[in-house]
């Protein structure tokens, strides 16, 4: 009796062993299979369908002509980051050769399309070849796609899609005008493009019809296009380029007192072409609209707000404020606000990143310290301060480039040594002169720092006509 009893119970604990191990491995099996078909999904979302892809910019470029204007050579391409894959770029799909301006562009309003109209699986596709720590948040993607439907849900369908249609022109034409097809049409209406922004809203002012897409507007849309134009401040903005008359171009067009829903239309417009501006880099997801560069949207459009009941050094100072805050700065000290609007530059928002860029700065021997300290400080109230474009795109190249160092703080450092004395040199060298010059360009200094870094520590300069600075061998 006693061995029948020990028996089953022995066969009781060897089904039950058996019981769970069955279970864990039925539950383990599962777990592997959702995890293989989570990543397998991510995977297959990250390869877009270029039959589709091809269509729908095939289309694109039957019903806006000027997309084909960016499929030249004579394209002013921004010195920003180089093509991963070259044969995978949409431009070399469709013609052959890579076209960045166009693939660009063509990025903005795919950004556009899903923010607009995508699910889960189109946010994957945008944000895949993101860096897991700097990931777009589902949840930010939505609070953009929420704030844009709160505007369109107000119009009817007809004004709706004109309202839709106007936004894809204001990516395309923002990009356009970097051309030779508008320099030349343009300086027929005796308007010369230097200032690619500038330019732009004086074009939509004065000869607007230079653009075939914009003749096909109505008169709602035609206006709307224009009103968008003041978009293109963001950007200057969002990285501390210049002053507080970065924001006099809202306060003066009354744009948060009179209509709030443009401004963030125009915001809306600006976050697309963030979204697209590394869409030459690889295809199809947006590689720079990260979580970090939402931060910045935010904070961009929380400063703008400030210019609804103060003025443009109120809205000046929240935002310098708040990029300092980021980076753990006080600004109560000019040396702390030139490190913030440099920071703000090299698109740096944490702490740590902060207390590397100061470490860096105060290795600089005394003399440059106090050269770029005096070019790059605004004080509080100034408004007179002018733009000098490109900057950031040689503080970002140098901070890139992979010969400068293996490490991030490495290239931190030779970007502090080597970009800032040479910028901090030909700003105050500006101020000093009486050059007619209104805005200073550094985009052939960008391509340099990509290219040849260490040439900024020993060569020559020299400013064209049209403010260009050129670099020569002594």
């Amino acid at each position: 009796m006693n061995s029948d009893f020990y028996r089953e119970k022995f066969y009781d604990e060897k089904m039950k062993r058996l019981y769970l191990a069955c279970t864990l491995f039925f539950c383990t099996a599962l777990g592997v299979m959702w995890l293989f078909g989570h990543s397998h999904k991510e995977q297959s979302l990250a390869i877009s369908h270029p039959a589709e892809d091809l269509a729908w910019i095939r289309k694109l470029l039957i019903e806006y002509q000027e997309l084909s204007w960016l499929t030249k050579n004579d394209v002013h391409v921004t010195p920003e980051n180089e093509v991963h894959n070259p044969k995978n770029s949409y431009s070399f799909k469709l013609f052959g050769a890579n076209f960045p301006e166009f693939d660009r562009t063509i990025m903005t309003l795919n950004c556009l399309n899903l923010f607009l109209d995508g699910k889960y699986e189109d946010y994957l596709q945008l944000v895949y070849l993101q860096p897991e720590a700097d990931r777009l948040e589902w949840k930010s993607f939505l609070d953009i796609q929420r704030n844009i439907h709160s505007i369109l849900q107000n119009m009817d369908q007809a004004k709706q899609k004109e309202t839709r249609k106007v936004l894809e022109i204001a990516l395309i034409l923002g990009d356009v005008v970097k051309t030779k097809n508008v320099e030349k049409l343009a300086s027929q209406k005796g308007i010369l493009i230097s200032d690619y922004d500038c330019s732009y809203r004086l074009i939509l002012t004065s000869c607007p019809e230079i653009f075939p897409s914009y003749e096909k507007l109505s008169g709602y849309g035609k206006e709307l296009l224009y009103k968008l134009s003041f978009q293109r401040c963001f950007g200057y903005i969002a990285h501390l380029e210049s002053g507080a008359e970065l924001f006099s171009l809202l306060k003066n067009g009354n744009l948060l007192t009179k209509d709030e829903e443009i401004f963030d239309l125009a915001l809306f417009v600006y976050q697309c072409d963030v979204g697209g501006a590394l869409g030459h880099v690889d295809a199809p997801s947006s590689i720079a609209y990260n979580e970090q560069s939402h931060l910045i949207a935010n904070a961009v459009k929380e400063a703008c707000l400030c210019l609804k009941h103060q003025d443009e050094s109120a809205a000046f100072e929240r935002y310098l404020i708040i990029r300092a805050d980021w980076l753990g700065f006080d600004i109560t000290s000019p040396l702390n606000r030139v490190l913030a609007r440099i920071g703000a530059m090299l698109r740096l928002t944490k702490p740590d990143e902060g207390k590397m860029l100061k470490e860096s700065f105060l290795k600089l021997p005394p003399d440059d310290l106090s050269l770029i300290v005096d070019a790059f400080n605004i004080p509080k109230g100034d408004i007179k301060t002018k733009i000098s474009m490109y900057i950031p795109a040689v503080l970002v190249n140098l901070s890139n480039n992979m010969m400068l160092g293996s490490k991030k703080k490495e290239r931190l450092s030779q970007t502090i040594h080597i970009g800032l004395p040479f910028i901090a040199k030909v700003l105050n060298s500006y101020k000093m002169s009486k050059s007619p010059v209104k805005t200073l360009n550094f985009d052939e200094v960008a391509k340099v720092a990509r290219e040849e870094p260490t040439r900024l520590a020993k060569d020559h300069y020299s400013v064209d006509s049209f403010g260009h600075i050129i670099l020569s061998s002594p």
